[in-house]
């Protein structure tokens, strides 16, 4: 009788085994042909002139204007923007100046909110197999500005060869708005989290950036981009829109030549970012970066909450902050295929 149940019971443990054994590798096979159909295709769609061989030999050259911007003053406002690569060139530039126009509502007019929340003195069970959040960090980036077209001068573009349109804009507020204003608007949203489980970390981070042109002259014409980029320990997500169409990105690792004069960041305490996912994404990784940095030196009011997250907090504080610092841009640096935005505080008061 006992050896016909351990007969019965290996049957059974081997009639699941082989089942989850099939079904594992149904799912590598059906992983691994799917893959192999990307990659088959990938790489007969490519030729000497395709992306591929581009990012893999040969480092885009980029216009040595960036590196040195002219000055801006109190009237004069240069702002640098940027589309998203692989537009078609007319489209590129469209959303190239849309977001330099917006850019410069930012460097004139902005107002940053935030909120970090810090949790200290966890006690983190160690059974528990859940990530404990050790800081959250919000923040709010608001800006706008009335304007017309005659105060906006394009003063320099260039067209990547990954179908990236660059320009160099001025606004000049010196001179009278005409009867065709263009109401400008941007909101950024920054969410960063640190969690741990035991000895492992993970970093989050999400941006949302809607930039809007609102055209006065009658018709109500709208010109808007959406851009969104989510990271979860360095792997990336990124969706944009450019008047409701959504953006296809070339799956390939974008590559720069670094700019005349730009000396390494190794050994420097200057924050820069991977160009890794096009010049847009770094550029406004750097511009952020700038605010939110500002937003943290100011007089805060803080706030002892108490436990309020989970029995594994004992303590958490809330800082809050609101600000409104202004900057002016010098240039970029890029280096190693990593940039960094040169700004300026501006001490003038608007």
């Amino acid at each position: 009788m006992n050896l016909r149940l351990i007969f019965s019971a290996l049957i059974i443990i081997c009639c699941y085994q082989l089942t989850a054994q099939e079904t594992i590798s149904k799912r590598v096979d059906n992983d691994y042909r799917q893959f192999r159909e990307i990659f088959d295709r990938e790489i007969e769609s490519s030729d000497t002139s395709g992306y591929l061989n581009k990012i893999s030999f040969h480092p885009v050259l980029l216009p040595a204007w960036l590196s040195n911007i002219p000055d801006s003053d109190e009237n004069i406002i240069f702002a640098i923007g940027i589309s998203d690569p692989g537009l078609e060139q007319e489209e590129a530039f469209a959303l190239a100046m849309l977001r330099a126009k917006i850019i410069s509502a930012l460097f004139l007019k902005p107002k940053i909110s935030s909120i970090t929340d810090n949790y200290s003195k966890e006690g983190n069970n160690p059974a528990s197999n859940q990530f404990v959040t050790k800081y959250i960090n919000y923040y709010r980036l608001l800006a706008s500005l009335n304007a017309s077209q005659e105060q906006f001068q394009l003063v320099d573009q260039y067209f990547t060869s990954f179908g990236e349109a660059i320009v160099l804009l001025k606004y000049n507020r010196s001179i009278p708005v005409g009867d065709k204003v263009d109401s400008l608007m941007l909101k950024i949203d920054i969410y960063q989290a640190e969690r741990q489980l035991k000895n492992r970390f993970e970093l989050e981070e999400k941006c949302e950036v809607y930039g809007l042109s609102k055209q006065n002259n009658g018709n109500e014409e709208i010109d808007l981009f959406y851009y969104f980029y989510r990271s979860v320990n360095q792997f990336y997500e990124i969706v944009s829109r450019y008047n409701g169409e959504e953006i296809a990105f070339p799956q390939i690792v974008f590559r720069y030549q670094s700019l005349s004069g730009s000396v390494p960041f190794s050994g420097t305490n200057q924050a820069s970012y991977k160009l890794t996912n096009g010049l847009w994404k770094a550029f406004l990784e750097s511009l952020i970066q700038s605010y939110t940095v500002a937003a943290v030196n100011p007089e805060v009011e803080i706030s002892q909450l108490g436990d309020h997250y989970s029995s594994s907090a004992q303590n958490l504080s809330r800082e809050i902050v609101k600000t409104d610092p202004t900057f002016r841009i010098k240039g970029l640096r890029i280096n190693s295929n990593r940039l960094s935005v040169i700004l300026n505080k501006d001490e003038v008061k608007h």
